[in-house]
C-alpha cells in the first residue's frame, strides 16, 4: 500500500491508492510532539519513508 501523508501544524491528510481514498484530521500537538510512529497489526511490514519540508504559503 502506498500512502502520501501531508502534515502541517494542525492538519494531517492521508491519500491512499493514488488519492482514491482520503482521510483528513485536525490535531493540536504540543511543541515537543514532533515524532512519527509506524506499526503493523498483522505480521511484518516493510516500510520506505521519504520526507521533505513544505514551503510556507505565508512566508515568501
Amino acid at each position: 500500500m502506498e500512502l502520501d501523508i501531508f502534515v502541517d501544524k494542525s492538519t494531517v491528510e492521508i491519500f491512499a491508492d493514488g488519492g482514491k481514498r482520503v482521510f483528513t484530521l485536525l490535531t493540536y500537538p504540543s511543541e515537543i510532539q514532533t515524532g512519527v510512529s509506524v506499526y503493523s497489526l498483522h505480521g511484518h511490514t516493510q516500510t520506505k519513508i521519504t520526507a521533505w519540508p513544505l514551503a510556507s504559503v505565508w512566508e515568501r
